[in-house]
């Protein structure tokens, strides 16, 4: 069987590592035959290009804010050429990864292949996406639908009416060697807090992801605002994922300085190696207003960190329950500053929560979770072409 995927981009964020990690493992252990076409360049591609065929779309093509008869023309003919080579692919099933695929839809549309949709987005995705229009049109091709979450079950299902046969519920996933405990010693060792300027006596609160409003990147100095008021002045938050000449990291570390908590933030810039600086955490922050099922909650439980975040921000809740962290009030700061003192004040609690969340993570192992992927695969397969006969 042949499989075309789909990805938006490159980038070292969750969606494309979840594709990337799936790419391997069908690779690794299936005799299913695969290519990639890629919206974007990024610092994944190496990582594909070693597993896949891929292809990259002339960004060119994609600027709609310049339109114009050369871009009609690069674009139609464009269009015409990927469709020509996928057609001599002749894929038996086209994988699409996000939401975020369907302006490209125009790309790698070919008649008679099914759609599989892998969703991982929320209300927020949809209402900032420059390409809104484009999203119903793919979903309404797609013939199954994968979603990472109850939340975002509940998000697809009112917002396109989807029936609840054409949706498969199916976790995010995380490789088997970050579930090892000789990987965890590994990872635990690799850095330590002097290197990031901590004292070794103070504690370490982590957040990982892009530096946006959607992550909640604007709550992390008020947050240490807060815990320092509570004379909580040896508490310091590591970001992963920020860039240091970003905007959005200066405007932090001005607040940082203004609020007087400079030293307790850390921003350290995207890395392939997150592991390193979760394992140094005595837990882990998701300050998202919203995220569908965050990769790196996974990977901060396999490591036994408790989980704290805010109701209503996606699949987070319902990944932690009752007994792998906290969930408190949306955006409620205060609330999220005394749940953590509560946990940094009690060893006996935080390793309570973490082994919880250290086993809520084993029930994420890729060798479980993505033979259900192909199992659907290779039945969507199966019955679209029962039903050409």
């Amino acid at each position: 069987m042949n499989i075309l995927f789909v990805g938006h981009d490159a980038s070292r964020t969750g969606a494309p590592i979840l594709l990337l990690h799936l790419i391997q493992w069908i690779k690794e252990n299936t005799t299913l035959n695969c290519q990639l076409l890629l919206g974007r360049d990024g610092e994944l591609r190496s990582e594909f290009e070693k597993h896949v065929e891929t292809t990259i779309i002339d960004p060119v093509v994609l600027r709609k804010e310049k339109p114009g008869f050369i871009r009609k023309l690069r674009g139609a003919t464009n269009a015409q050429r990927l469709n020509e080579r996928i057609t001599r692919y002749n894929p038996d099933l086209i994988y699409c990864n996000t939401l975020a695929v369907s302006p490209l839809y125009e790309f790698f549309h070919v008649n008679d292949v099914p759609i599989l949709l892998h969703v991982h987005e929320l209300n927020l995705f949809l209402e900032g996406f420059p390409d809104r229009e484009s999203v119903p049109i793919l979903v309404n091709k797609a013939d199954r639908m994968i979603v990472v979450s109850n939340a975002v079950n509940r998000f697809v299902k009112q917002t396109f009416d989807i029936p609840d046969e054409k949706i498969e519920l199916i976790h995010g996933y995380i490789p088997s060697e970050i579930l090892s405990l000789k990987n965890r010693q590994s990872h635990e060792n690799s850095i330590t807090k002097d290197e990031l300027g901590i004292p070794q006596d103070h504690q370490v609160l982590v957040c990982c992801g892009t530096l946006d409003w959607r992550k909640g990147a604007d709550l992390a100095v008020q947050l240490l605002a807060n815990l320092k008021r509570s004379e909580r002045k040896n508490v310091h938050l590591v970001w992963v994922g920020g860039d240091h000449d970003d905007v959005v990291a200066k405007n932090l570390k001005f607040e940082a300085r203004q609020a007087g908590v400079e030293k307790n933030l850390h921003l350290v810039p995207s890395t392939n190696m997150p592991l390193k600086y979760l394992s140094i955490g005595e837990l882990f922050v998701l300050l998202s207003r919203e995220d569908p099922y965050p990769l790196v909650v996974l990977e901060a439980a396999a490591l036994g960190k408790p989980i704290v975040c805010f109701e209503g921000s996606g699949g987070t809740p319902e990944l932690i329950g009752d007994d792998a962290g906290f969930t408190v009030p949306f955006l409620d700061i205060s609330q999220l500053s005394l749940k953590i003192c509560e946990i940094l004040d009690s060893p006996e609690r935080m390793n309570s929560l973490g082994k919880n969340a250290r086993l809520k993570a084993e029930q994420h192992d890729i060798n479980t979770i993505v033979p259900k992927i192909i199992n659907l695969i290779t039945g969507t397969i199966e019955t679209y072409q029962k039903l050409k006969v």
